[in-house]
């Protein structure tokens, strides 16, 4: 993740996803919302990356409303 916007660890990408989707999901009280995530497999596909990412799936399972 040492591309813009700069991360440079797997802690930072989950931080970065989570804080966006907590934002995005409080907006989305009033009026439905929409995350896009962009990947690249040569970037993500690192097993510690790849780590990053399923935490994030697995706090978005959390929410009932969310799909």
């Amino acid at each position: 993740f040492c591309v813009a916007p700069g991360f440079s660890s797997p802690d930072g990408f989950f931080t970065y996803l989570k804080n966006t989707f907590d934002i995005l999901y409080t907006e989305g009280a009033t009026y439905p919302k929409f995350m896009n995530v962009g990947l690249h497999c040569r970037l993500v596909g690192k097993p510690g990356r790849a780590a990053a990412l399923k935490q994030f799936l697995d706090y978005v399972a959390q929410f009932d409303d969310v799909w």
